[in-house]
Parts: C-alpha cells; structure tokens; sequence
C-alpha cells in the first residue's frame, strides 16, 4: 500500500424553498478539489490482491435535490436526486476517468396515499446509474439499478393506546444488484444486495 496525505477544498452553496403551503423544496450545489486522492489498483503478478495509493488530483462536482409536495390532502410526494461528476484531473493516465464507486445519477421517490383516515399506503423507488470499479479501467463497469419498494400502515388505537401495524415490501421485483463494489484484500470486489424482502412493524406510541 502506497499512500500519503490527500487535501481538499471545496465550497457549498443550497437553498430552501416554501410555496403555497403544499410545496418544499432544499437544493445543494458542491464543488470539491482534491489533490493526492486515493485510487485502488490491480497487478498481474498478484490478480487477486487490491493495492491503493495516492494517484493525483480529482474534482467533484454535483447537486443535491430534495422536494417534497401535498398534491392534496391525502396525497403526498417526497423526490430526492442527486447528480455527482467524480472524475480525475491528472495524472494523464488517468485524467478524465470517474472514481469508482460513484454513481453519476441516484434518485429515490415515494408517494403516499390515504384512502381513508387511518391507512397509508406507499410506493416508492430507489434508482442508481451505473458506476465504475477501477479508475484505470473505464471498461469495467457496474450496471445500475431500479428497486421498487412498497408499504401499507394502518393506525389503531388499542385499549387507549396508539397503534400502527405496517407492512413493508422491498425490491419487489427481486433484482439482482450490487450494493458495493469495494474490492478488499482477498479479491472480493462485489457485494450483492438482497433480493426481495417482506418486513411487518409495530409502533406504539406513548
């Protein structure tokens, strides 16, 4: 492992917006400088093992994006994105490549509906672009991901205490996705997500 001190400086400029009572909104932009970022390597002499050293300089810039809105009195919708350019500088080997791990567009929703009083049913998303694994191979990339999500509430009030009962549902269509791709030292580069799952809860609220 080769390695030094990596510096940055950045800056951060967000907003916050009100409308009409129904509308909220709170908008990030970042830019971030880094010189002596950190990088990951292979060798051929060793495949299996992960190296890491300082590779040279790197600039992040993006936008974060988070709005939630009562389209009417039973119906809510919460968006969040997020849009990240992580990309080397220099050296000329690597100058252009994105660092690994960085998903250029990630978006998550979820919307909200009370057919009646007491129960809340939901669907939502949870979306990433593709990434890249190593910075000194724009060929090896990790295709992206779209989960469904899904969830029903219901309040009750048992014995003069309030009560939810929930139901949840994740990545429904059972797709098979990577959560990570951090490579470790023996080689595993891949970490799965898991497929569909099915939770139930009980609040109680005092």
């Amino acid at each position: 492992m080769k390695g030094g001190g990596a510096t940055s400086n950045g800056v951060d400029i967000g907003g916050r917006l009100t409308a009409f009572d129904f509308l909220y909104c709170d908008l990030t932009l970042f830019y971030l400088q880094t010189d002596n970022d950190f990088d990951r390597y292979r060798i051929e002499q060793r495949p299996l093992e992960t190296f890491y050293r300082n590779a040279g300089s790197s600039e992040r810039y993006g936008a974060e994006i988070y709005a939630t809105a009562n389209l009417l009195d039973n119906l809510n919708l919460q968006v969040a994105y997020t849009y990240s350019h992580f990309k080397y500088t220099d050296p000329e080997a690597l100058d252009g490549n994105w660092l690994p791990n960085s998903p250029e567009h990630q978006l998550s929703f979820d919307i909200a509906y009370k057919p009646i009083k007491k129960l809340t049913i939901g669907l939502g998303a949870d979306i990433n672009s593709k990434w890249y694994i190593f910075s000194d191979n724009p060929n090896l990339t990790q295709d992206g991901f779209q989960l469904i999500n899904a969830r029903v509430a219901y309040d009750l009030n048992i014995f003069g205490t309030n009560c939810q009962i929930s139901v949840f549902g994740k990545n429904l269509s059972d797709q098979k996705w990577m959560a990570f791709t951090e490579p470790d030292p023996d080689g595993n580069s891949y970490q799965p997500g898991p497929g569909r799952e099915f939770f139930g809860q009980i609040n109680i609220k005092f």
